[in-house]
Order: structure tokens, then C-alpha cells, then sequence
């Protein structure tokens, strides 16, 4: 059940985006050819071992998720206002329910030959189509068809299925009670915790990554091509939902590559069904990975997207070939791998350790690192460049106890599968590794904080979080060592106190507080067949309440820069009255217009509180906007 389940996730995802690619974004076609797709890969996977979870085995983790679930719809918010580039999914979402396209509302109706209109906004290009991968969006336009309310639950619910495909993935590698620590590790995470009170696309990513690590945990007992292509599939589908997410396809082809490194010493058969499992594995991904690469084109981020592939791609074909090479010349790797002490890879791990504190902390404001256009305002403002805060992110959130004891069971799996094989654990060091060290290095992501922590929480989180689970088994199972197993529940304990340290000032937080009730409010004063002019006021009014009235009240809506005069939107009165709508106007004043000639009558307010975002320092306060809200006919 709980395969099918993120099978369906995935199958959706994907199905969605090909629908809203085509313009034909329609419940119908979506839930046939999703369900379709999901039935499909379900039959690819086949009958396969440790598949389902025993009973016994949920006896505690369905109680905690069904109450974490519980906890995070209580204060679940639609994010209807496009305050911020966050915002775009759930806007996206939203548009693809009521227009069945992606294409910008300023393109279409008369609203296209007025200059005078924009509709660009925070998370959208200045043509008015969403930035960055839009594969989440499609998959929330889904629950959207059935309203707000059905589009509001969809996170807190995946967030509870995160929760199980973790502790499932656990399981294939931990004890049971081991695995239900590291969930409550994630459950405490406050970019987790945000993430499941949003419509956005870190949970719907983290489960499909999760359970993509967790497909690959069981595939390789067998290696059969349908179960690689399922994993494949899972985990390029998580891929294509942000851009950070994109690594995973650079991992995808590093754990191939690894494998294939791995088996040159090995029989034929051996040898063989390796490359039979990595080529599935790649085949399943280019489902997602084409929709993606497609989605770039359409929505103008193409070259972003290869610039986040190249360097990743580029360092696992070099480590390839180099390989290739040594091997050719006879250097036998079992040799090299005999020789391997267990505290070179600890050493190694210090190393960075000591780079990242001395170099990249938060004391050595400027660093060592240029300073470019996108840091320069913070290097202004005292704080510092977004690179060099990037590795505190993830101590922050996660907690340091999590990613120094995480890190340090990757580094020492690593070094298991160089001397002793020991592969079990290859998909998560080498998938993880590969994103971790490709984000501290250079994130390319927004410099406020939450949104910019957000890229750890789908791969790099529960992949920490199984590394410290590991640690904490093999501390554990000493029978020699009473020290060792206060240890290991020492580390366990502090893996859920750090994180619940950041979250408990925060625990009642709502992505935006009061937003809903004061955008149905404005809704239910426009008319359904109205066309919607918003008179910006200098500030972000404009962009931000044409995105949200054109996605939550389901009419045309476009801003207009301040100052607009009345003679410049006259035009569009009569081409909208030809079909059947009337101008309106909306404005924060009575007055907007240049020349004095609107008067508007107030309809409310627009309030809401969100989380002040930070560069420098996790996020502590709350900070508020309220608009007051004037509504007229224009014409």
C-alpha cells in the first residue's frame, strides 16, 4: 500500500506536468493518465522482498505520523498570497485548476494588447509564468480542482506519508525502534514542519526521494530492471520539482558509475546485471527528466538548468574516465582497497570540518569568496555572502549532532564498501554526498531563509538522518562496551533536541497567518465575471494582489505601474464588455489613479502574519502586512 501510494505521488506529478504542458490541464485526462501511470510502475516493480512492513513494525510510527499529520492541518495555510517567490507553487496551482494551462493571463483576452499591464510577481518571470521547475505545481493542481480547503490538506497529509516511507526506508538498514528516532528527527525539523503547512514542493519532493532511496535499498537485493526503473522514476520525479532537486540526476549517474566501477573485478553475470540495473535506473528517470527538460524550455530556465547540472556532470564523468583508465593499465583496485585504514575517511571528514568552521563561518564576514551582484546588498547590510552561510543552514535545522554524527556514518559506509563491499548503503552516501557538497559549495538559491534551507530537506536530511541511525546501531549492538550504548542513546536523544531547540519557540507558526479568511473575504466581493486591474503602489501591492486575485478569485487580473492614467486603461473597457466582463479596479487607496479620476469604496483589509526572513541568523520573530483593500467599477 505505502509504494503505491508515493507511486501515485509520482505518477500524478508527471502526469500533470504533461497535461499543463499541453494546455490541457483537466481532471479527467490527469486522474486517467496518472492512475494509468501508477499501475504501471506498480506492475514494473513486481513482488520483491521487505516490500510491505510488518504489523508489528507500525505499532508506534502510525500513532506519531496520524498526530503529526493532526498537528501540521491545524495550522496548514494555503500561501494564497504571492508575497514571495515561495508563493508561486500554490498560485500555480491554482491557475492550472481554473484555466487548465500555464499560460500567463497577460497573453490572453484583450488584457495582451495593453503595454500598460504587467503580471509579473514574486516567483514569477515578468510575462507571468512561474520561474524554476513547475512539476510540484502541476501535482497540487490536483487536489486544487476539488477546492481550498482539499489543496490546504494536501501537504500536512504527504508531510504524514513522509513520515512512514522514512521509517519504511529505515527499515531496510535499521532496527525498527532506531528508525522510529530518525523520523521523529525529521518531524521535529522546523523547515519540515513549515514545508507541511505549505503548498510548495519540498514534502512532496522529500517523499518521492525518500521513497526513490528506499526503492533503491530494496532493488539491489535483486537488481531486477523493473525495480530500478520504479527508483529511477521516484527519484527523478523529486528531481524535477526544484532546482536544487536537479542534482539528483548528476547522483543517479554517479551511483551507475560507481556500480559499474565496482563490478569490473566481478564476473560476467555480476557485471552484467549491474549495468542491466543502473541502465533501468537511468530509463525511469528520463520520464521526469524529459518533462523537465521540456517544463525549462517552455518556462525559459533552460540554461539555469544546465548550469546546475554542468559542473556535477562533468566532475562524475571525469572521476569515470580516470577510473577507466587506471583500471586498463592493470591497477588492481582490491589492492588499493586493502590498504584503506578506517581513520583516513574520519580524517578526511575533520578536514572539511575545519573548512567549513574556520572559512565558512559566521564570524568571517566576506570571507574568502568574492563578492558578486546577487551578495553584494548583504555584504552592504552586515551580513554575510550567501555561500559561506549555507553549511549553517543545515546545522541550524537539522542540528549538529544529526549532520556531524550523519556524515560521519556516510564517510565510514563509504569506507566499508572500498574494503569490504559492504553496497547496501551506496545509494545513500553517493546520492546524498553528491547534493551535500554541491549545495554548501554554491547553492543558487534565493538568500532568505526559510526558502533557502529548503533544499536540504528532500535528500540530504533523511539521508543524515539514516547515516546517524547507522552510528547509532553499531554503538548499540557492542555487548563489550557499556560506554557505547550510553553513547548511542545519547546521540539519538540529541538528534531530536537540536533540531526541537529551533522549532519549539516557533511550534504554532502558519506560513501566512490569516491570509486565507481575508483573500475568501475579497473574493466573495468580486464578481465572477469581472476583470481585475490592480493599481500598484509603489511597493509590491501590485504584483503581489494580481497573482493572488487572479488565482484564488479565479478572474483576469493584471497591475498597473502607479500613476496609471485613466486614459491609458480606457481601451480595455469595451474589449472585455464584448466578452461579457467588466472592468474593476483594486487598489490599497480610494485614489490610485494619475489623473484623480477613480474613486473606490473600501471592502476590508488584507492581513496576515508570515516568518521575517534572515540570512545571518535562523529566523525568531514574526513580521505582519495588512492592506487596506478599495474595490470599484471602472467605466
Amino acid at each position: 500500500m505505502l509504494l503505491v501510494l508515493v507511486l501515485a505521488v509520482a505518477s500524478f506529478s508527471a502526469a500533470g506536468l504533461l497535461m499543463a504542458l499541453l494546455g490541457v490541464f483537466r481532471a479527467g485526462p490527469v486522474i486517467i493518465l496518472g492512475s494509468a501511470s501508477t499501475y504501471t510502475a506498480y506492475s514494473l516493480w513486481g513482488p520483491a522482498r521487505q516490500t510491505t512492513v510488518r504489523r508489528a513494525q507500525l505499532r508506534w510510527i502510525v500513532p506519531v505520523s496520524l498526530a503529526v499529520l493532526a498537528f501540521n492541518i491545524v495550522f496548514a495555510s494555503g500561501v494564497v498570497v504571492a508575497d514571495r517567490p515561495a508563493s508561486a507553487t500554490a498560485i500555480t496551482a491554482n491557475r492550472l485548476a481554473d484555466g487548465g494551462s500555464l499560460e500567463a493571463v497577460a497573453k490572453v483576452g484583450p488584457f495582451s494588447a495593453a503595454p500598460v499591464v504587467r503580471n509579473d510577481a514574486p516567483g514569477f518571470a515578468s510575462e507571468g509564468s512561474m520561474e524554476g521547475p513547475r512539476m510540484a505545481a502541476a501535482f497540487f493542481g490536483v487536489p486544487a480542482f476539488v477546492g481550498s480547503g482539499a489543496l490546504r490538506v494536501t501537504s500536512p497529509l504527504l508531510a504524514g506519508l513522509a513520515m512512514l516511507v522514512l521509517y519504511a526506508a529505515g527499515l531496510v538498514w535499521l532496527r525498527p525502534f532506531t528508525s522510529l528516532l530518525m523520523t521523529l528527527g525529521l518531524a521535529t525539523n522546523l523547515i519540515f514542519i513549515i514545508g507541511a503547512r505549505s503548498v510548495g514542493p519540498v514534502i512532496p519532493a522529500l517523499v518521492l526521494a525518500v521513497a526513490g532511496l528506499w526503492a533503491l535499498g530494496l532493488g539491489r537485493i535483486e537488481q531486477r530492471p523493473g525495480q530500478g526503473a520504479v527508483a529511477g522514476f521516484l527519484l527523478g520525479t523529486s528531481a524535477a520539482m526544484s532546482l536544487p532537486g536537479l542534482l539528483s540526476f548528476a547522483g543517479l549517474m554517479a551511483l551507475i558509475v560507481v556500480d559499474d566501477i565496482g563490478g569490473w573485478n566481478q564476473g560476467w553475470v555480476v557485471k552484467q546485471r549491474g549495468r542491466q540495473w543502473g541502465w533501468a535506473i537511468m530509463g525511469g528517470a528520463s520520464v521526469p527528466g524529459l518533462l523537465a527538460v521540456w517544463d525549462a524550455i517552455d518556462g525559459g530556465w533552460l540554461r539555469e538548468m544546465f548550469i546546475r547540472l554542468a559542473i556535477p556532470v562533468l566532475v562524475v564523468l571525469t572521476v569515470f574516465i580516470a577510473a577507466r583508465l587506471l583500471w586498463e593499465r592493470r591497477i588492481s583496485f582490491d589492492r588499493v582497497r586493502s590498504y584503506i585504514p578506517w581513520w583516513l575517511p574520519v580524517g578526511v571528514l575533520m578536514v572539511i570540518g575545519v573548512y567549513v568552521v574556520a572559512v565558512r563561518s559566521p564570524s568571517a564576514v566576506g570571507g574568502v569568496l568574492a563578492i558578486d551582484a546577487a551578495t553584494l546588498a548583504q555584504a552592504l547590510s552586515g551580513a554575510e555572502v550567501l555561500e559561506e552561510a549555507s553549511p549553517w543552514w543545515l546545522l541550524w535545522y537539522a542540528g549538529a549532532m544529526t549532520v556531524v554524527v550523519g556524515l560521519t556514518g556516510w564517510v565510514l559506509l563509504a569506507w566499508g564498501d572500498m574494503r569490504y563491499r559492504v553496497r547496501e548503503w551506496r545509494p545513500v552516501y553517493v546520492l546524498a554526498g553528491l547534493a551535500l557538497t554541491a549545495l554548501i559549495w554554491d547553492p543558487q538559491m534565493p538568500p532568505t531563509l526559510i526558502g533557502a534551507a529548503e533544499a536540504f530537506v528532500p535528500l540530504v536530511v533523511p539521508a543524515l538522518l539514516l547515516g546517524l541511525g547507522w552510528v547509532v546501531d553499531r554503538l548499540w549492538d557492542d555487548p563489550d562496551a557499556s560506554i557505547s550504548q550510553l553513547a548511542s542513546i545519547t546521540v539519538a536523544v540529541l538528534a531530536i533536541a537540536f533540531p526541537l531547540l529551533q522549532t519549539v519557540p516557533l511550534w504554532n507558526i502558519e506560513p501566512q497567518d490569516g491570509a486565507d479568511a481575508s483573500v475568501s473575504t475579497l473574493c466573495r466581493e468580486i464578481d465572477r465575471r469581472s476583470a481585475v486591474i490592480v493599481v500598484d503602489d509603489g511597493e509590491s501591492f501590485g504584483p503581489t494582489m494580481a497573482a493572488t486575485v487572479h488565482a484564488s478569485c479565479g478572474v483576469p487580473a493584471v497591475f498597473v505601474g502607479e500613476g496609471t492614467l485613466t486614459s491609458q486603461l480606457t481601451p480595455l473597457i469595451e474589449p472585455w464588455r464584448d466578452e461579457g466582463r467588466l472592468v474593476v479596479l483594486l487598489a490599497n487607496s480610494a485614489d490610485p489613479l494619475g489623473d484623480g479620476r477613480a474613486d473606490l469604496a473600501p471592502v476590508g483589509s488584507l492581513a496576515f502574519r508570515t516568518l521575517a526572513s534572515t540570512v545571518d541568523r535562523p529566523p525568531d520573530r514574526f513580521e505582519s502586512t495588512e492592506w487596506m483593500l478599495y474595490l470599484g467599477r471602472f467605466g
